[in-house]
């Protein structure tokens, strides 16, 4: 599995290409709140090794160019939402762009490095990272104090 992520300015929205191998490729235009909400979500699943998976930086040549393949990039789908899901030996993202869905499988070795390249290429766009990430911890504690106080009467 090969990942590359650049921000485009124009759209104000995160190019997120997938090279999930076989000569396979996908690519989704992801959001500012859409990749907060991932990496809040990574922030919560237990990351161990760095090793596993190959991460392009965004100035760097795609895996697939570095390999001298031809192989034709789609245009990027519009990413309505994503799901994480975590399983024995990887996360599961899941795409919805459409009217389906995409589902890709991380590696859980190689997820503190792709954690690491989206909050880098966030950080490029300007997106404040850490307090988007600050203000969705205060809103999942506010969300489990209301539950709790209502199941309290």
């Amino acid at each position: 599995m090969s990942v590359q992520a650049k921000y485009d300015p124009q759209s104000d929205r995160l190019r997120l290409t997938l090279w999930p191998g076989a000569g396979s490729v996908m690519a989704f235009w992801v959001t500012r709140r859409q990749l907060l909400g991932w990496l809040h979500a990574m922030t919560e699943i237990s990351l161990e090794s760095d090793e596993g998976m190959e991460v392009a930086q965004a100035n760097a040549e795609p895996p697939s160019r570095r390999r001298r393949l031809q192989i034709d990039i789609p245009t990027p789908l519009i990413v309505q939402a994503i799901r994480l899901r975590r399983l024995a030996s990887s996360l599961k993202v899941v795409f919805v762009a459409g009217e389906g869905t995409i589902g890709v499988d991380f590696p859980i070795s190689g997820l503190r490095q792709l954690e690491a390249m989206l909050r880098n290429q966030a950080e490029r766009a300007g997106w404040d990272v850490a307090a988007a990430l600050d203000r969705l911890d205060a809103a999942k504690l506010a969300a489990a104090a209301m539950k709790k106080a209502r199941n309290f009467h």
